[in-house]
């Protein structure tokens, strides 16, 4: 008992300088960027698992002549192995961009540093004066991808820092008066419009003709205002979801931007600003290449369970496994209206759906917001069940 107990531990503080990942569910549906279909990095009850499978390897007697203390030290010696294998797992998915990535951002370093630098001084006053402090200091382009990526986490902790009461209450009981929502609907927009603002800083111009075709086409065709699309992979992506949306009715957004530098265990967002809605993918080859080099730190024998969790999670993190799910998932969102009001993002789902609730994905469970979204999804590039049919018809 006392090893699950230390390895629960362990898990609590994993990946602990990411600050802000492990918010609640209730804190996440009040998020100003809804973090997208991305897989958890690894949680304490996987640690908990793998040391019910391995439990017995690792609580065996010495032999008669080895002291206590050693037996200790040998026993945490591989926990330390494991707990440094699963760190590196995280960094390497969430925190670190490829060498790719980055070199986007070697180029015109100085000029696109600036920029960025220029637009979170003038959003200041909605950022803590340490993250404000560390921008000014930007110094390599490691370091402007972490703010770029942090940026929104940054803003949503502190509006709940800023207005801890407001908080409290929407949480506890919610509820939240007329201006207190006008309020962080105003600071969201200010913070959606930002970020908008920051990516189109950083982006490197298309080259492809085939791309840049793609993009006026969505400009002049489907009134777009601002288009970047990175690669022809994903331009074709984005086409065919922009087509599906326009069939279902969604409303188009202002922008469409591709990026690496999207928001910690991100795969898109939603943004709400004062002129509508932008949505920004991150792309397919940047996050293929980081699911990759993460799986690649865990070496040990010991970890293979820990492996096995993460990528069956990985196969039923999402409604379908249709390769435009997270495409069509994030134009879904452009339907939400209703849950810009944010008691309504917290109301508790009838407990006649909940069973049904569960069982839609486990992404569908962090959240009101991201329930619907994908069963709205599963019902556009797949099927749903009767039960799924009626939770979905809940949502109106």
């Amino acid at each position: 008992m006392s090893t699950i107990k230390s390895i629960y531990m362990m898990g609590k503080t994993l990946f602990k300088n990411f600050k802000g990942s492990s918010k609640t569910c209730a804190e996440q549906s009040v998020s100003i960027m809804k973090e997208v279909v991305e897989p958890q990095k690894v949680t304490s009850k996987q640690i908990e698992a793998y040391y019910r499978r391995y439990g017995k390897a690792l609580t065996r007697k010495p032999e008669q002549q080895i002291k206590k203390s050693q037996k200790v030290s040998v026993k945490n010696k591989l926990e330390e192995k494991i707990q440094s294998e699963i760190n590196a797992y995280n960094n390497r998915r969430f925190l670190e961009v490829s060498s790719e990535a980055l070199k986007t951002l070697e180029n015109n370093f100085d000029t696109k540093k600036n920029a960025v630098i220029k637009i979170i001084l003038e959003n200041s006053e909605i950022l803590p004066a340490d993250f404000v402090k560390m921008v000014k200091n930007i110094k390599t382009p490691e370091e402007l991808a972490y703010i770029i990526r942090s940026f929104s986490g940054v803003v949503s902790n502190q509006i709940i820092a800023k207005y801890p009461k407001t908080y409290s209450v929407l949480l506890q009981q919610h509820k939240i008066s007329l201006e207190e929502q006008q309020l962080l609907n105003n600071i969201n927009k200010k913070a959606g419009v930002a970020y908008i603002d920051i990516l189109k800083a950083v982006v490197e111009p298309s080259k492809d003709k085939r791309v840049i075709q793609i993009e006026k086409y969505l400009k002049t065709m489907y009134g777009i205002d601002y288009v970047h699309l990175e690669s022809l992979e994903e331009a074709k992506k984005v086409l065919e979801a922009i087509k599906i949306a326009k069939q279902q009715n969604i409303p188009f957004p202002e922008n469409i931007i591709v990026s690496p530098f999207q928001p910690f265990m991100s795969a898109g967002v939603n943004v709400t600003t004062s002129k509508g809605r932008s949505i920004i993918f991150l792309s397919s080859k940047e996050r293929k290449i980081n699911t990759e080099e993460a799986y690649k730190k865990f070496t040990l024998p010991e970890t293979k369970v820990i492996v096995e969790m993460l990528k069956k999670s990985d196969e039923s993190y999402a409604s379908t496994n249709h390769p435009l799910h997270n495409y069509v998932h994030e134009f879904c969102h452009s339907l939400q209206n209703i849950l810009d009001i944010f008691p309504a993002r917290l109301k508790p789902l009838p407990a006649k759906y909940q069973k049904t609730a569960k069982q839609v994905s486990e992404y569908a469970n962090t959240s009101i917001v991201e329930l619907e979204a994908e069963l709205r999804t599963k019902s556009i590039l797949g099927s749903l069940s009767e039960d799924e049919k009626a939770l979905l018809d809940y949502f109106g």
